[in-house]
């Protein structure tokens, strides 16, 4: 093979595993799959292996295998784990050097303690192992195991093995972000179920009100046929109240969107219609709630649940702004470029303070007194918002209220 097709074989495998994409933590193997794979593949090696370090205080890390794959069973592998206290030679290496290749493994000063523990059992002779970094520290290792007679690694090859290793460091930097931020939106869910929950006990005590009243009646006027049949249907009328908002709270609590293949979408119409008998839950008391919508289907490029947490999250922090009542308006329509969909939230609160403003979207910044608020409402909306590819605005004016203004693709169906 000559030395441009090689070359080129090289670049298409970069370019392979570049392109492998995830939106939630959970499918980082799928990246590592395509890693090692690949790898095998375009070097022609035995086994390629991505080991991952426990983060434990040296020298007590743990090395182990997360996902391999041998070339020619066509396997893909993991389980393997070695302590890095037992071949202090091998770990000094990775940790001082971009790629560490022993020709002959076996009597390698820098590999030859893994001989019996790990090299002669699976019958390695040649490693190529590139060390991979994030934040400046080495959190893993990409390991190529060649089998058989002694291997001379070139040049070229110890090249791509380091661009390989900084493409997992890439992607393992990538899955910790979103896993923060799946984290984020989880405790922020809790938060709003929370207040939910406490909107909603209210309503209930006043279906079990209900229920109890027309109990009473209904023992009283046990002689009257027509006063038993109108307590019997406002019983049956309490009773369905009550399945509603039940329904409204398993709806909200619901698991995480649903990744499914394709672009999210759902109608905002719809979705804000749902909402609003929840929304009166949430502000149950001394405020006043509206929802102006336009007519027809709006849909928009984000997941039901993405935009239930937007507004609840929006409406929640209105109301905390207004501890003695208020008003929150919601509207939704398209936005006059055509392209856009506009949701605005204002409520008449207390504002937000100039030198706040500039802070409200980072994750636990709070205006709130301590135990009133985690911080991360505001921040999950604008990460929603973000991955949507929208924008989002704020106006404020101390003393007289906040609106939030939210332009959200539309959905339009080719």
């Amino acid at each position: 093979m000559g030395h441009d097709e090689r070359l080129s074989d090289f670049e298409l495998a970069r370019l392979s595993i570049a392109k492998v994409g995830f939106r939630v933590s959970s499918e980082l193997r799928r990246g590592f799959d395509r890693a090692v794979e690949t790898s095998a593949k375009t070097l022609h090696v035995r086994r390629v292996g991505v080991w991952i370090l426990s983060g434990e205080p040296e020298p007590h890390e743990e090395l182990t295998c997360v996902r391999g794959y041998d070339l020619e069973s066509g396997d893909f592998f993991s389980g393997a784990a070695l302590k890095m206290s037992e071949m202090p030679a091998y770990a000094a290496c990775v940790r001082a050097r971009r790629v560490l290749s022993a020709d002959d493994a076996l009597v390698d000063p820098r590999t030859q303690e893994l001989t019996e523990r790990y090299l002669r059992p699976l019958g390695i002779r040649s490693m190529m192992d590139a060390p991979i970094y994030r934040a400046g520290h080495v959190v893993g290792i990409v390991c190529h195991e060649h089998v058989g007679e002694p291997r001379v690694w070139t040049e070229r090859e110890r090249d791509f093995a380091v661009s390989v290793a900084d493409m997992l460091g890439a992607m393992v930097e990538q899955a910790q972000r979103i896993e923060a931020e799946e984290r984020l939106s989880r405790t922020s869910r809790i938060e709003a179920l929370g207040q939910l929950a406490a909107g909603v006990a209210h309503d209930f005590n006043n279906v079990l009100l209900g229920v109890s009243l027309e109990a009473e009646q209904l023992a009283r006027g046990a002689g009257d046929p027509d006063a038993v049949r109108l307590s019997s249907a406002e019983i049956v009328r309490h009773a369905d109240r009550g399945t509603r908002l039940v329904r409204q709270l398993l709806n909200f609590a619901r698991s995480a969107p649903s990744q499914v293949a394709g672009t999210p979408r759902c109608d905002a119409v719809w979705v804000l219609q749902e909402m609003q008998a929840l929304l009166k839950t949430l502000l149950t008391g001394p405020w006043d709630v509206t929802v102006d919508v336009a007519p027809g289907e709006l849909l928009v490029a984000l997941d039901r649940t993405e935009l239930e947490q937007i507004v609840m999250n929006l409406v929640a922090n209105a109301r905390d702004a207004m501890p003695a009542g208020g008003k929150v308006a919601l509207s939704l329509a398209p936005h006059t470029n055509g392209r856009d969909v506009e949701l605005t939230v204002a409520d008449t609160g207390s504002g937000i303070a100039e030198a706040a403003r500039s802070r409200i979207f980072d994750p636990f910044f709070t205006t709130k007194p301590p135990d009133s608020g985690s911080g991360l409402g505001l921040s999950i909306v604008f990460r929603i918002v973000e991955r949507a590819q929208g924008e989002i605005a704020v106006e404020s004016t101390e003393g007289v209220g906040t609106t939030f203004h939210i332009r959200l693709p539309r959905f339009l169906p080719v």
